[in-house]
């Protein structure tokens, strides 16, 4: 967002930019982890998206975990997040 709004690029040049760069970010990690554990390439590379939606639902709890123990808690209107499960 910065390139749009500081340096006035257009939006497409802003979103190809960001989408490059996470594919340069993403794809080499992604190649090595399925080298390194002897999965199929582009069985990995058909779950890309999905690493997104991951991302979206981490956005989520992070902000709900932030909003609830800084704020809720204080105001003793929340008792917290008192139960830990630990996904994978």
């Amino acid at each position: 967002m910065l390139l749009t709004t500081a340096y006035h690029e257009p939006v497409p040049r802003t979103l190809g930019w960001w989408a490059g760069a996470e594919l340069f970010l993403t794809i080499p990690a992604l190649l090595y982890a399925a080298r390194r554990r002897r999965l199929p390439i582009t069985q990995v590379l058909l779950n890309l998206p999905f690493v997104y939606l991951n991302k979206a639902v981490n956005l989520y709890y992070a902000w709900k975990a932030l909003l609830v123990e800084l704020i809720l808690v204080p105001l003793r209107l929340s008792r917290g997040l008192v139960i830990y499960e630990k996904g994978r």
